[in-house]
């Protein structure tokens, strides 16, 4: 039980990260999806889909604080298509 509580308190503190786009969170989520992956089916889904997503170049400079707010990054991504 202190295991799930330990873990979720994690997710909540990556997700919190994530959105302010703070630049330890990527390692931090990778983590917790590798963790995840052993959660079968959901959390294994939940897992690759977010390894697919923080592994790519697109979201590295998100990682590295470059970007202020979503508008930001939602026209950076755009002209990397």
């Amino acid at each position: 039980m202190n295991v799930i509580l330990a873990i979720s308190v994690l997710c909540i503190i990556a997700e919190v990260g994530l959105l302010s786009f703070k630049p330890w969170t990527r390692v931090l989520t990778i983590i917790l999806c590798v963790i995840h992956l052993f959660t079968v089916p959901i959390g294994t889904a939940q897992a690759v889909y977010g390894l697919w997503v923080l592994l790519q170049r697109k979201t590295e400079p998100c990682s590295r604080g470059q970007f202020s707010g979503r508008r930001q990054l939602e026209q950076s991504i755009g002209h990397c298509r």
